[in-house]
């Protein structure tokens, strides 16, 4: 029906109180026109939006409602509905009214980016990228669909992809919201350095920016620079002392730098500031764990899974927790959380083949490794728990591990674990991750004593040569030794260097030799250089790729020192005597379990670090325990 003179009028007002965004004046308005003629679809539209202005959400839906009871064929009051459904958290009615929009306008720009914004909501991210992607084609020019495209990006874990829409932004203008974003997104690529240049941008656009100082605060902990992250957390939290992320981040400098009950204020304060955030009790957890207030850790993690049971990081830090405990059965249940978290590096078998349920049965098991060589050697430890049956086993493994396994294990099959061929995973029954060994065979304390122990073998023709090139009668004692890991996220909390590790075993009597993986030849050479000790090498040994002479190398050792690395796990599987310099804090792996002496290699002798990246004490307490093997040593002969 056409407007009335005094309803045009009337329109007018209601226009020009919303101009002046006076949107109580322009409901009074437009309810006043609509007591008059309640078919006026344009007034219905503007009173709808006016509520939906003013946050009065129902009464918004409601008088669009109407509107779109009144003119099914036009778009406009499902645009307007659809966004006040999507504030209310209603994402799935909002998908059907932008779904009406685009079938009435397929050009709608604001249909396709307000539709991608309901599927971010429902975390149909793939989806969500392509509505955003279809608006952006239509409006080429629009920043805010290209910021949330980048962010749909971030949420699907593609980071590379948001940091590519991120830097196209930031072409087109710089911004602090915008440096900041990408700085977010570098971070999450270990890019800290990257991310660092990003946060000090959006903080010289914007001086009072606390989040930026916040974020640069990590940023700048991740570089080992933990003063100078501190005092920009504490920037961050002058500037807002409400800001919860400040908080954390300030919690986790001080939790990388050892003060762990300063840590732990911090994030008592963050809990203080919002008590529904699931990560202040996730990382307060922590460091409780790390002060061994266990109760206190447990309790913290079950807070964050109240608040968010999809926290797979929680909970596979609960996990590790309850195994460091020997908690074993519901610390290797909440452990398949792995595969869902932020880090993971195990790679999932793309075979569709039943789990194994941990019983014998008459068929074929496939066993498949799905981390680091260290964590196949350790798995591996549990193979002789497996009850003898008319079960067929085949391990998918690391080939260079296959001459120690056939050796080892002679029962049981070996396949590459890089192949991921139907044709080769093809008449297997059954299979498992080897990280879920534990769970299935029940493992508890008493199973992890009662493995047979050592349960790798050395080649004895191997370790005869190397034997006879290291020793002689009445010779020094030989001492192998490895001081770095190339771990990614942890390598560098869990290294220590080479020139401090020899000037404590200055003076020992001993022949070192070298065990560490890559090429060490220039640190090998500095560090004689600067100490005057002698670590030999073998030039015909590939430590990186021969893991077979390097077992047989350890098992003609006297003694190993090393970090926490793989050396740390092949000494331990023969039984030879060793000291594992073991890191604090998230760079500790949960089988250690603060024990003097490893409860699942007991050859090991754990030293722990009480700060992270001070080795100085732990450094010394290698020299006293090499000291105290070789006294014992000269006593047994």
């Amino acid at each position: 029906m056409p407007m009335t003179r005094g309803s045009a009028d009337g329109m007018r007002h209601g226009l020009l109180h919303e101009e002046r965004r006076r949107f109580p004046q322009a409901i009074a308005v437009y309810l006043d026109l609509l007591r008059q003629n309640p078919n006026q679809y344009e007034v219905l539209c503007r009173l709808g939006f006016c509520y939906l202005q003013t946050g009065q959400l129902a009464a918004a839906i409601e008088w669009l409602g109407r509107a779109v009871a009144l003119a099914p064929g036009n778009p406009k009051a499902y645009s307007l509905r659809g966004v006040a459904l999507r504030v209310t958290g209603k994402h799935d009615a909002a998908l059907k009214d932008f779904d009406r929009v685009i079938l009435l306008n397929p050009a709608s720009v604001d249909a396709h980016f307000n539709r991608a914004n309901a599927l971010r909501s429902l975390r149909r991210y793939n989806e969500s990228i392509e509505g955003y992607q279809a608006a952006n084609k239509l409006d080429p020019a629009r920043l805010d669909i290209m910021n949330n495209l980048a962010a749909a990006y971030a949420q699907l874990g593609e980071w590379q992809m948001a940091t590519e829409v991120f830097e196209k932004l930031l072409q087109r203008q710089q911004t602090p919201d915008g440096f900041y974003n990408l700085g977010f997104v570098k971070c999450e690529l270990l890019h800290f350095e990257e991310a660092l240049d990003c946060f000090e941008s959006a903080i010289r656009l914007q001086p009072d920016y606390a989040e930026a100082y916040s974020s640069r605060g990590y940023a700048l902990s991740r570089i080992g620079k933990h003063e100078e992250a501190l005092r920009s957390c504490e920037r961050a939290i002058a500037l807002n002392p409400t800001l919860v992320d400040a908080r954390i981040n300030q919690g986790k400098v001080l939790a990388v730098m050892g003060q762990y009950e300063q840590a732990v204020s911090a994030f008592s304060k963050a809990v203080e500031l919002n008590p529904r955030n699931a990560l202040s009790y996730r990382y307060r957890a922590v460091a409780y764990k790390e002060l061994w207030r266990f109760s206190e850790a447990r309790s913290d993690y079950d807070r964050a899974l109240a608040i968010n049971s999809n926290d797979v990081e929680a909970r596979c830090s609960k996990a590790h927790l309850l195994l460091y405990l020997e908690e074993y059965a519901e610390g290797f249940r909440l452990y398949k959380a792995r595969w869902h978290t932020r880090n993971s590096t195990g790679v999932r078998l793309s075979a569709d083949i039943p789990e194994w349920n941990g019983k014998p049965f008459a068929g074929h098991l496939l066993l498949w490794a799905e981390q680091g060589i260290g964590d196949e050697v350790f798995y591996a430890s549990l193979l002789s728990l497996i009850p003898n049956s008319n079960m067929r086993i085949t391990l998918a493994a690391d080939s260079r591990l296959f001459p120690i396994y056939e050796r080892s294990f002679p029962h049981i099959q070996l396949l590459d674990r890089k192949v991921q061929n139907d044709l080769l995973l093809s008449g297997f029954d059954a299979q498992a991750p080897i990280g879920d060994l534990g769970g299935l065979l029940e493992v508890d304390a008493a199973r992890v004593t009662g493995r047979r122990y050592p349960f790798l073998v050395a080649n004895p023709l191997t370790k005869a040569g190397f034997s006879a090139r290291f020793r002689s009668p009445g010779g020094r004692p030989v001492v192998g030794i490895s001081w770095k890991s190339i771990n990614k996220e942890f390598g560098l909390s869990r290294s220590v260097d080479l020139v401090n590790f020899l000037q404590v075993l200055q003076g020992s009597g001993t022949r070192l030799v070298n065990l560490q993986y890559g090429d060490v030849s220039a640190e090998i050479a500095r560090a004689r250089e600067l100490t005057g000790e002698i670590v030999e090498v073998v030039d015909d040994l590939d430590i990186f790729n021969d893991l077979d002479g390097l077992l047989a190398l350890i098992d003609a050792c006297d003694f190993v020192i090393t970090i926490d690395n793989v050396t740390a796990h092949l000494a331990g599987s023969i039984g030879r005597r060793t000291a594992v310099m073991v890191p604090c804090g998230k760079a500790e792996i949960w089988y250690w379990q603060g024990k003097k002496v490893s409860a699942w290699y007991p050859s090991l002798d754990l030293l722990y670090q009480q700060r992270s990246n001070d080795w100085e004490a732990v450094l010394a307490a290698a020299a006293a325990w090499l000291r105290r093997q070789l006294a014992d040593s000269a006593i047994e002969s």
